[in-house]
């Protein structure tokens, strides 16, 4: 059948750059944060399999969030500012097997797109000396995903079609140029 969904979690990130012009200068930001999702869904369930039902379906979502952290500049380990991952979206399929009839267990796949907020630099002091203030702009990033979880339907509860699920998600996105501006 169909579904809608909707959720929260937390989250975490993991951001390597490296800058063109400083050489093999990089660097490792990190953050951390909370997140929803909203999305829907179809899955189709097939029996018969010698490992038990087979469910197999597709799905999209999108996820608001405030995923941030510390961001430190490549080019120049004087600049930092903080950087802010805001939503993300996922498309994508998933296969998966009822252990029981309450209990699903998956894998799932496919495309995921974020949008990162613009990075204002500043240095110890507050801003670049002889410069002014440096900013990175706002970027759209997108890649692909990979997941596995599980779901657990609540058939205790007097509203039917109530389920818990639980999914971690690994997500890598494109290389993508970022200029000060």
């Amino acid at each position: 059948g169909c579904y809608l969904s909707a959720g929260w979690g937390y989250g975490m990130l993991d951001d390597e750059r490296s800058s063109p012009t400083a050489s093999a200068a990089t660097s490792t930001s990190a953050a951390k944060g909370w997140m929803g999702v909203f999305g829907g869904g179809c899955d189709y369930q097939f029996n018969g399999s010698p490992l038990g039902p087979v469910v197999i379906g597709a799905f999209a979502d999108w996820d608001p969030m405030d995923i941030h952290g510390t961001y430190g500049d490549p080019e120049n380990t004087n600049h930092h500012g903080v950087q802010k991952l805001t939503d993300a979206w996922y498309a994508g399929g998933r296969a998966g097997v009822l252990i029981t009839p309450k209990l699903l267990t998956y894998f799932d796949g496919g495309f995921t797109g974020a949008h990162i907020d613009a990075i204002n630099l500043v240095t110890a002091t507050g801003g670049v000396p002889g410069i002014g203030p440096l900013s990175l702009p706002s970027q759209n990033a997108t890649g692909w995903f990979i997941g596995s979880g599980v779901e657990y339907a609540f058939t205790f509860l007097p509203i039917n079609g109530l389920f818990w699920k639980t999914e971690y998600r690994y997500s890598s996105y494109d290389n993508y140029d970022q200029h000060y501006f």
